[in-house]
């Protein structure tokens, strides 16, 4: 079957469609989640040509499907660039303007061949790594003095991903924010002491962080909540740095 052949996302989003036997409703629903996956990992919003143009462009792409360090390299980038467009110009657009009646057959080569190109994109990397943010958050040089390098660090967060990456920010206060070979003698006595170049950084980063999340406030405000049955250290430095803001007022109460 299909379903133990494609990779568990591409399958619901085509289901649906697929065991309902309208396989050009399928293919188009497949080419869909393939953009979705394309403006995610490339933090653009376009569509079609000029979607995966600027995703997979040769001198500034957002995705990279390798080093791009050799002609070989450069070739399979350019190649899995034209292949996406021409699944657009010779499969999905003349769907979307015209009516077709697809097979089964149909469906099932154009599907599977979608599938093969999504492994490509999904092990290509990233213009953005959650991993590659947290560390230039707690970098020595973070540069403190300009209000600028903390907005352009958080501009390049994609918007799918700015919840995840604010939690992932959250979870990293233990591992990163102690200096462990150092004692602190002040409120936790004999604890690591406190790595106030990464305290400093946060006092920046959160705040603009949240202001990007806005309505989302509510939602990780409950799953932060949700930490204080298990209170430990790193959940209270968070709270410390949440305090100063007016719209978490309401988070000491918890404490």
């Amino acid at each position: 079957m299909i379903k133990n052949i494609l990779k568990d996302e591409l399958w619901n989003a085509i289901k649906s469609s697929y065991e309902s036997e309208d396989y050009t409703i399928a293919i188009l629903n497949a080419i869909s989640y393939v953009r979705d996956v394309i403006r995610e990992k490339s933090n653009l919003e376009l569509d079609g040509i000029d979607l995966i143009n600027q995703a997979f462009s040769e001198k500034n792409p957002k995705i990279k499907v390798n080093k791009l360090q050799t002609k070989n390299e450069k070739n399979i980038q350019k190649g899995l660039r034209e292949l996406l467009i021409g699944i657009y110009t010779h499969i999905r657009n003349p769907r979307s303007h015209d009516t077709y009646k697809d097979t089964k057959e149909d469906a099932l080569a154009i599907i599977l061949f979608i599938n093969y190109l999504l492994k490509t994109i999904d092990s290509s990397k990233s213009f953005f790594s959650i991993d590659n943010f947290i560390n230039q958050v707690y970098d020595k040089y973070f540069y403190h003095e300009k209000e600028e390098y903390p907005q352009l660090l958080i501009k390049d967060i994609p918007n799918r991903q700015l919840e995840n990456t604010f939690y992932t920010l959250y979870q990293s206060i233990s591992n990163n924010l102690y200096n462990k070979d150092k004692k602190s003698y002040g409120y936790y006595n004999n604890e690591p002491e406190i790595n106030q170049n990464g305290m400093d950084s946060l006092k920046l980063i959160i705040p603009i962080l949240l202001n990007k999340l806005k309505n989302k406030n509510e939602s990780i405000f409950e799953k932060i909540s949700n930490d204080l049955m298990k209170l430990t250290k790193d959940t209270e430095l968070f709270f410390k740095l949440m305090i100063f803001l007016p719209n978490w007022n309401n988070l000491s109460r918890v404490l």
